[in-house]
């Protein structure tokens, strides 16, 4: 399948997109014009959604022929969307005879070999390889040159003397001439590499020699291990490139480019197996960047991000975007079980040691603690709740993946929730190799050694409560995960859980009811807390009972509320105001509704 579309990637067939990429170009450029002329000044503008539109309409122009192409990822219709556009697509250019240099094109040529699903795949794939890889590209390009007037003014001059002497027409070799282009574009995707590794399989046993000067033994990469390169690092080793950190063109000037050391710069892959589009994204970026310093200048702003500082989310694309792997009917067969059946065993006290009760369990023994603590912490909670009353009115009510992630003191009291009162009480690993412990004591003449196959458990919550690693390590103190203290936190003595979702899910919760509720012990609250050993899973003795009240904010709004609706409406009978206070009304009876 890659010999078959390695040639639509070849310079010969690219340099045919180039009045594509130039159409969609002037597209963009006339709407940012549009908008500059409407304010008659500078306008913010959010990089990544501009690039991400730009490159939208250069896929779908140079893979479907189409002028706009605006998707999400991938309901039922979107999936048929795609298969009726390339299969018609390709129907209409037989009957027509339309001859267009694009994917669609090398498509049909190859249409004999494959299914119809097989083609409309590779379309698919095209466009996803294209589109989410080639924007970051250029929303780092206009960043870095933003943050460097001094590389933007040369890099404009040099379009501008370029545009001058080729009388304004735009074409492969043009672009491809451009030296200093080339060289910014170049240092961009070392410090912005579109991937931030390549993963590979070892196809021979390989000596890779002592890893370093302590070990004795050689270390062996075996046939059919996977191996994963950090290429995000590599860019950034000052081993391999001086300053590292530093965004410096220079470093690709025909002086210097050959002081790069093979294999440590690799934006695109190496080898046979490197990106087949990379030809086609370098044309792209750099036909972006040509058109739009040609006409315009770019600057920070106040929402600009300096210093620059990756987002945790892009790891978190799931949670956020909602992406699913199989079809609504079977996501919704596989809810109804998992729910229905935790539903069951609920109700009927049912307990089986099998996943859906390890789920059920490390859900609520998070949740239940950390509403625990905070009431017999109030100073820690009435600091949570000041957060979360300012979040709350900074975002005005919208309650977001963003806010919740950024909320420091949040995430203080949870990870001591957790670290206190892991799900876990202990993890099991299977030992892969012979590993030499050393002496256990110094009472012992032999050395430990754990043999390859050993079943090892590391018991968390023993390991969570040790004064060795954390002070006073009964104490329930948030300030253990500030800022100014987590680095005191030694590796590998934290471990409490590893999901994303859990982590959201209980900060959710927290969020909700502290924001409305004040929770206190009552006479039933385990004080001192105390585990119950009819239990394999942790629970206090005697459950987790607290008192639940309305905090006095929300009591005094409830109340103006009430008044108003009881009272004045029916003496001044504001049908209007009636109706919205009705619902206003109904949402607290709701909100205070608690199992």
């Amino acid at each position: 399948m890659r010999s078959t579309l390695s040639p639509a990637f070849t310079s010969s067939k690219i340099r045919l997109m180039v009045p594509f990429m130039e159409e969609a170009g002037n597209q963009m450029i006339a709407a940012l014009m549009k908008k500059t002329a409407e304010t008659g000044g500078p306008i913010q503008v959010e990089c990544k959604d501009l690039t991400s539109r730009y490159a939208n309409d250069v896929i779908a122009s140079c893979a479907f022929g189409l002028k706009r192409l605006k998707l999400t990822l991938f309901s039922k219709d979107t999936t048929n969307f795609f298969i009726s556009l390339v299969l018609d697509t390709m129907k209409n250019r037989e009957e027509n005879n339309i001859i267009r240099p694009d994917m669609i094109h090398l498509l049909m040529e190859a249409k004999k070999e494959w299914s119809d699903t097989d083609l409309v795949a590779q379309a698919v794939l095209f466009f996803i390889g294209g589109f989410e890889t080639i924007s970051i590209g250029m929303s780092f390009t206009l960043y870095e040159l933003a943050l460097h007037p001094e590389v933007q003014e040369r890099l404009a001059q040099e379009i501008k003397e370029t545009h001058s002497k080729s009388e304004g027409k735009l074409d492969f070799d043009l672009i491809q001439n451009m030296q200093y282009l080339d060289m910014v574009i170049s240092e961009v995707l070392r410090l912005w590499p579109p991937g931030i590794l390549l993963d590979r399989i070892c196809c021979k046993d390989y000596n890779m020699g002592k890893p370093n000067k302590h070990e004795k033994r050689d270390f062996i990469l075996r046939k059919g291990d996977l191996i994963a390169i950090p290429v995000f690092s590599i860019h950034r080793d000052a081993k391999y490139f001086p300053d590292p950190e530093k965004f410096n063109p220079e470093r690709f000037s025909d002086e210097n480019k050959h002081l790069i050391n093979s294999m440590t710069y690799m934006p695109f892959g190496f080898g046979p197996r490197n990106c087949i589009g990379s030809r086609f994204a370098l044309l792209e970026i750099k036909m972006l960047i040509y058109q739009v310093l040609l006409r315009m200048e770019v600057s920070p702003c106040e929402k600009t991000c300096i210093p620059s500082k990756l987002s945790p989310e892009t790891t978190n694309l799931k949670l956020r975007l909602k992406l699913t792997l199989f079809s609504k009917d079977t996501t919704n067969f596989f809810i109804s079980l998992v729910l229905d059946t935790m539903k069951n065993r609920e109700e009927n006290n049912i307990i089986r040691p099998d996943m859906i009760h390890l789920l059920m369990e490390a859900k609520k023994v998070g949740m239940s603690f950390a509403l625990h603590e905070l009431a017999l912490h109030p100073e820690v909670q009435e600091r949570l709740a000041q957060e979360i009353k300012d979040t709350h009115e900074r975002s005005k009510g919208k309650l977001d993946f963003n806010l919740i992630q950024n909320m420091q003191y949040m995430d203080m009291v949870v990870s001591e929730v957790l670290r206190l009162w892991p799900p876990g009480i202990s993890l099991d690993r299977l030992c892969c190799k012979d590993y030499n412990m050393g002496k256990p004591n110094k009472y012992e003449n032999r050395d430990f050694i754990l043999r390859k196959g050993d079943l090892v458990a590391i018991p968390m919550f023993s390991i969570h409560r040790d004064a060795k690693y954390f002070p006073d390590p009964e104490k329930f103190d948030p300030e253990r995960f500030s800022d100014e203290n987590k680095h005191l936190i030694k590796s590998m003595t934290y471990m409490p859980f590893g999901s994303r979702f859990a982590l959201l899910e209980l900060k959710m919760l927290i969020y909700q009811i502290i924001l409305h509720m004040e929770v206190s012990p009552c006479e039933k609250t385990c004080i001192p807390s105390k585990l119950s050993v009819e239990s394999v899973n942790l629970r206090l003795v005697g459950d987790h009972w607290l008192n639940f009240k309305i905090r006095q904010f929300e009591i005094i709004y409830m109340n103006l509320v009430l008044y108003i609706y009881f009272y004045i409406v029916p003496i001044y009978k504001f049908n209007l105001l009636e109706q919205l206070l009705h619902k206003v009304v109904i949402y607290f009876i709701k909100s205070l509704t608690f199992k």
